[in-house]
């Protein structure tokens, strides 16, 4: 029996240490770093205000009292 899973992520490892790690470059890092960077915070501000849109609509639609 073979195990697909274990060996998909075992490959998916490899070629992540090979891009990141292997041929080490300082301003790849830093790029990655600006880019999580601003990704964290469009994120935590815009999903503040995306789920409450509708809300009160799919409270009526969905209450039961």
């Amino acid at each position: 029996m073979s195990w697909y899973a274990i060996g998909a992520v075992d490959r998916a490892l490899s070629r992540t240490r090979e891009a990141l790690l292997e041929p080490f470059d300082f301003w790849k890092w830093v790029k990655l770093a600006i880019i999580v960077f601003l990704l964290g915070g469009v994120s935590s501000y815009g999903n503040s205000s995306g789920y409450n849109i509708g809300s009160e609509d799919l409270k009526k639609q969905f209450s039961y009292y």
